[in-house]
């Protein structure tokens, strides 16, 4: 019995010294592999497993894993933007800071929106919309304010369930974040008055 632990979001900024969840946790030495992307806190593109040498080995050559045989090598310039990102992450722990005092800043400011974040506990925010129409909507709308956000949409969410993705750095300034913020109230406002996703809170609010 193996433990793989996903930790897409978690990897550069989960743990004190930016290592993940694992880390986060206490329980590194607990998890077998690790799978991962180089396309968040990493800025490249592809991803990685990383475990035990003999593990890896042995995954290489299963059955199960009969397409790696197929896969290409990452670009040069994704490797060396991969390897610049994990020297940032262990020498910079400033920068981890920075992103986490203005993720709390954006989450509280989105929730007292009656935005419906979930229970997101990363940099990387989960805003929920509702409907197809009305999320592609969102992101024309804020795409016209000049924020850029991702969307997610079924099968990765539940039908009517579908939401926008904010994505934070710790080069965010000040200025930044309050365009961001005008932007996602102007969201919330058309939530409210629509077939989009708030909160209960909010909800509440509305009808008293």
């Amino acid at each position: 019995m193996r433990l793989v632990l996903d930790d897409a979001h978690g990897l550069g900024v989960l743990g004190r010294d930016g290592r993940g969840t694992a880390e986060h946790f206490g329980l590194e030495d607990e998890v077998d592999l690790v799978v991962g992307t180089t396309s968040k806190s990493l800025p490249a593109v592809g991803g990685f497993v990383a475990g035990d040498q003999h593990v890896i080995d042995h995954l290489r050559c299963s059955e199960v894993n009969r397409p790696f045989i197929f896969a290409a090598s990452p670009p040069a310039a994704a490797v060396a933007a991969v390897r610049e990102a994990l020297t940032l992450i262990e020498q910079e722990p400033g920068l981890r800071r920075r992103l986490w005092a203005l993720t709390r800043r954006v989450q509280n400011a989105l929730r007292g929106m009656g935005l419906d974040l979930g229970a997101t506990a990363s940099p990387i925010i989960p805003v929920r919309v509702g409907s197809v129409e009305e999320t592609f909507a969102v992101w024309k709308q804020l795409t016209a304010a000049g924020i850029f956000v991702n969307v997610v949409l079924p099968p990765a969410v539940p039908a009517g369930a579908c939401l926008i993705r904010l994505s934070l750095t710790a080069h965010l300034e000040d200025a930044h974040v309050e365009r961001l913020l005008t932007a996602m109230e102007a969201v919330a406002e058309r939530l409210r008055g629509g077939a989009g996703r708030v909160s209960e809170e909010a909800a509440v609010k509305k009808a008293g």
